[in-house]
């Protein structure tokens, strides 16, 4: 199992699991990008110790700090979303202060406004791949979970039968979320594409303009 984009993501992870059904043992391998997220996980690892032993409780819990990830990543980039949306003026949709109080809209003056127009669309694309990754190792984990539990699992089984319906459960929030992170995705995709285009137009009446200044002289 692989979590890759570590740059982009803030987070990158490489899983290995080998589990025996006979013995109920499960031995893993994970290397993790950042020393801190490798600490982290450590930790919550030492807190799951009734859960551990399942072989798809890493792969959930990886699954779910994954999406966190980028979660913020993609609130991140909402937020130059919006600065651009405002600094451009050319939205319909008023962008609020913590206060509640519409931001006035810009006049589209910044000079880098292309550049992080176009910055804001490139990100889009990357997320778009990794929110397309998380959402397969979601459906992946799940698809093991189920086969799992009906080859595996048998009723008599208390700690097994429980620990299976909590995995159960935060794989299916994850799948839920998952189908949140695309809606997100898409409809950022969509306004950056706008910005974008109004962008090239904002520069080109202005080009026109300054043209037809020198042209007339006015």
């Amino acid at each position: 199992m692989k979590l890759g984009g570590s740059d982009l993501v803030k987070m990158g992870a490489v899983l290995f699991v080998s589990h025996s059904v006979a013995n109920r043992t499960t031995d893993a391998l994970l290397l993790c990008h950042f020393w801190s997220q490798a600490s982290y996980i450590s930790d919550m690892i030492m807190g799951l110790s009734g859960l551990i032993t399942h072989p798809g409780a890493l792969p959930v819990l990886l699954c779910n700090l994954y999406q966190s990830a980028l979660h913020r990543q993609l609130k991140a980039t909402w937020k130059k979303m919006f600065r651009t949306e405002v600094s451009s003026g050319q939205s319909g949709i008023a962008i609020l202060r913590p206060s509640g109080a519409a931001l006035p809209p810009g006049n589209g003056d910044d000079p880098d406004l292309s550049r992080k127009a176009i910055g804001v669309a490139q990100l889009c694309v990357a997320w778009d791949e990794y929110v397309s990754h998380s959402n397969t190792l979601v459906a992946k984990v799940k698809t093991f979970l189920e086969s799992y539990l009906e080859d595996h699992v048998e009723p008599s089984n208390e700690l097994l039968v429980d620990q299976t319906q909590i995995l159960w459960d935060h794989i299916n929030i994850g799948f839920e979320r998952a189908s949140s992170l695309s809606d997100s995705v898409k409809h950022l995709q969509e306004r950056a594409k706008i910005q974008v285009e109004a962008v090239r137009i904002i520069k080109h009446c202005r080009f026109c303009l300054h043209f037809m200044t020198l042209l007339t002289g006015r």
